[in-house]
């Protein structure tokens, strides 16, 4: 839109055309820098995400993938060694769906994880959903696990140092859930379990957000 408003000035002989010439090789270089850049930080080569492959719905029904228990062995606290075999099990099982295939066919035009939800829905594949979910969670960079740190921190202060890992986990919880669901908190509409749960029992943990008990006021 940029580059037709700045052609359209040049007819009407507003700016020189070698001005012209000269943003768009501007534009040009900041587009090759930019790519560089980003190939230069991102792990493009990454063998782990390279194996992630298999997440694609026409990979995964498409047979040419024996096995995911190489992917699998590297996140051992979400798929246990002795899950393994029956992880291989359910994904080899897919390609014998018919059901799956049409909904991979379906998927074409949608998200990889709309794919994956609906396959954890199943009974019979509820651990290859549960480990599929949990690969699409990697992030590409550390930004995510950055701004959760700058949060971490602007909620255990050192005047709110008491806070239990527990606390501090249930608050960037409910932050980032209002964010998703309702963009703030001002938008955010609690639903009737919400509110029923806000009550005077609310007070009683105290020990898992804070840590332990607070002190009670000496009697004199």
């Amino acid at each position: 839109m940029e580059a037709a408003r700045l052609v359209a000035i040049v007819a009407f002989g507003g700016v020189a055309k070698e001005r012209v010439t000269e943003c768009f090789q501007r534009c040009k270089d900041f587009s090759i820098q930019l790519c560089c850049q980003l190939k230069m930080r991102l792990p493009l080569n990454n063998p782990v995400l390279r194996d992630l492959n298999f997440l694609d719905p026409q990979k995964a029904v498409s047979g040419t993938i024996a096995s995911i228990a190489n992917v699998a062995t590297i996140f051992p606290n979400i798929i246990p060694a002795k899950e393994l075999q029956r992880l291989d099990q359910e994904w080899r099982q897919l390609i014998f769906d018919e059901e799956v295939s049409d909904l991979a066919d379906s998927c074409a035009t949608l998200p990889t994880e709309a794919f994956w939800v609906k396959i954890s829905s199943n009974d019979n594949y509820k651990l290859l959903g549960a480990f599929a979910k949990a690969m699409l969670c990697l992030p590409v960079s550390n930004a995510d696990c950055e701004r959760v740190f700058s949060q971490v921190n602007l909620i255990k202060t050192s005047h709110r140092n008491r806070f239990s890992t527990e606390g501090v986990a249930s608050l960037i919880f409910v932050k980032e859930g209002v964010k998703h669901t309702s963009e703030s908190c001002v938008k955010f509409e609690p639903t009737r379990e919400m509110l029923q749960k806000c009550n005077k029992t609310m007070y009683t943990n105290v020990e898992t957000v804070y840590g332990d008990e607070p002190e009670s006021p000496s009697q004199e």
